[in-house]
């Protein structure tokens, strides 16, 4: 089992649980790190930064962590997410951005990995980037603060600054529902049910909202802290026992 993680010393590091050894340091990042997942078949993860990119990097066991694509955005990157669906020839990361847009990227694989070019050789820095995303999402008004997927990857959630959550469809792009009920505060972070059932949202207001997909996303409040005046807020939300999925 395998533990990511990104930082504000601009690296990537994977490390191994059974005895919480650093595995390997991934460098190239000019900003601050601020988000990273593995892909499906646990070959790869994907590192959003402020340096206005998302690096994808080969990280296959018993290899060391290269480089393989860079995906340019006009403003710095808050987060992203691999597609959990797809087989070993392609794969699609999602990316969330300052500019309030949401973005996918197609890669194709070979093995569970992505293909750099016309084969799967590392790159340094600046070569293989990708400006051009294969479908770009608008309807945030703001910063986009976390992406994330339903089980089955038919639908995406999206959390923002403009204290909203929208859920899209990945079958064209479409935006399906917006939900609105966080005030005084932007959302955090939204993560789907593992049943796909119900969305959790945290938000700068203090309060987590359970949102019923099945009923016209109405929202449930349930605070996090006491409703008086206060200062304390929530930065993020997870479901346990998690959904199960497949680790290297």
């Amino acid at each position: 089992t395998r533990l990511v993680t990104g930082s504000g010393d601009k690296t990537v590091k994977v490390w191994r649980m059974s005895d919480f050894s650093v595995v390997c340091t991934l460098k190239g990042h000019a900003g601050w790190v601020r988000d990273v997942c593995f892909s499906p078949y646990d070959t790869m993860v994907a590192s959003a930064s402020d340096d206005h990119t998302v690096a994808l990097w080969r990280v296959a066991v018993g290899e060391e962590g290269c480089r393989l694509r860079t995906f340019w955005h006009p403003s710095p990157v808050t987060c992203c997410a691999f597609r959990p669906t797809g087989d070993d020839t392609w794969c699609m990361v999602v990316s969330g951005c300052k500019d309030s847009r949401v973005r996918l990227w197609e890669v194709t694989c070979a093995n569970g990995t992505a293909i750099s070019g016309s084969s799967t050789t590392c790159r340094t820095a600046g070569h293989n980037v990708d400006n051009v995303p294969v479908l770009t999402l608008e309807g945030h008004s703001s910063w986009v603060r976390s992406c994330a997927f339903s089980a089955d990857g038919a639908w995406l959630c999206t959390a923002s600054a403009d204290e909203s959550v929208r859920v899209w469809s990945m079958e064209d792009g479409t935006c399906v529902a917006t939900l609105e009920g966080h005030f005084n505060g932007g959302v955090f972070q939204a993560v789907f049910t593992p049943d796909g059932a119900s969305i959790l949202s945290a938000s700068e207001d203090g309060t987590a909202k359970t949102w019923n997909c099945a009923h016209v996303m109405v929202p449930a409040t349930r605070p996090l802290r006491d409703s008086g005046t206060g200062s304390s807020w929530q930065c993020g939300a997870r479901w346990w026992p998690p959904a199960p999925t497949h680790v290297s």
